[in-house]
């Protein structure tokens, strides 16, 4: 009986074994070696794809928010089979053109970055009634303004995109209002495609788009700069105790939110105001000085509890102090 119960206990183990050793091989077989594809080198993820006809396409990486532009111009470029796709703006106030982006298969020092005539014959004309100025063929003679030295052209074409105009009225940093124009061209001779222009045209309105929301966040991020700045000022005060540093955190928060020449902070004393720190020029000669209450534009905003003067417009013979 003990005989069995050995070779039965003999068998479980064996049984078990062998499960394990199954189990172990189809792990094997199903993932080999877990291989972490995103960071092995070349050859070996190479000959891994081979192995398992696996295809695990690399990581997108994210662009920067500037080259979002460039990348369309890019894709309409690479889409039409063209040489170049530049982006031109201008200020409304302006009679000069300037890139603003730019996609091409040539030398970058190929492409002028200096400003040159809005009023140039193939841009004269071009407006929201008038948004598109085609050339096919493009005779010899013929002189793209934005490229440094004269190149053979088959195809060129001009389109103005509207921007709504109710941001900064600029052409750089600030935001865009003005004239935009997309240029484009090719060394192929032929005709713009109906299929063609419908793309040009798509590109254009996700250009005006992006161009708005350009202006939007721009113009966002110029009215959040002062109420951060005021939040920080605040931020300084909160964390000082004693009144010396109250009036230089002051000092400095108004400084960061004008461009005053001069700061001076008085304390009102009785019948008189001690001005207790200045910054600006000459400013030690004033620090401590006493003067009357009611005397000076200091002394008449103390009186009516008002900035002064109310009209922005100080007046030469009017003394502040």
């Amino acid at each position: 009986m003990e005989k069995y119960i050995l070779l039965f206990g003999l068998g479980i183990v064996a049984s078990v074994i062998l499960l394990l050793m199954i189990l172990y091989f189809f792990r094997k077989k199903q993932v080999p070696g877990e291989q972490d594809y995103s960071c092995m080198p070349p050859d070996t993820h190479e000959s891994s794809l081979a192995q398992n006809d696996i295809l695990l396409s690399p990581p997108i990486r994210p662009q920067p928010q500037d080259d979002s532009i460039h990348l369309q111009l890019e894709i309409l470029r690479q889409a039409l089979e063209l040489t170049t796709v530049i982006l031109l703006c201008s200020r409304r106030d302006a009679s000069d053109l300037q890139l603003l982006n730019h996609a091409t298969c040539l030398n970058d020092d190929e492409i002028r970055r200096d400003s040159f005539s809005r009023n140039a014959a193939i841009f004269a004309q071009l407006r929201e009634d008038h948004p598109r100025i085609a050339i096919v063929p493009v005779s010899p003679d013929f002189v793209i303004p934005y490229y440094t030295t004269a190149r053979k052209t088959g195809s060129f074409l001009a389109q103005y995109i509207p921007v709504v105009a109710d941001q900064a009225a600029t052409c750089d940093k600030e935001g865009i209002n003005g004239m935009v124009i997309l240029c484009i061209d090719r060394e192929k001779g032929s005709p713009w495609t109906e299929s063609e222009l419908k793309i040009i045209n798509l590109t254009c309105c996700k250009l005006a788009k992006d161009l708005h929301l350009t202006n939007k966040l721009k113009e966002t991020n110029r009215q959040m700069k002062p109420v951060h700045q005021i939040c920080t000022g605040l931020l300084e005060l909160n964390q000082v105790l004693d009144l010396q540093a109250v009036f230089e955190a002051t000092i400095k928060t108004v400084k960061q939110q004008t461009s005053a020449d001069f700061i001076a902070i008085s304390l009102l004393e009785d019948a008189e105001h001690r001005i207790a720190i200045a910054n600006g020029p000459k400013s030690k000669q004033f620090e401590g000085l006493t003067f009357p209450a009611d005397d000076g534009m200091v002394g008449q905003a103390i009186k009516l509890r008002k900035w002064l003067p109310s009209d922005e417009n100080l007046q030469d013979n009017f003394p502040v102090f």
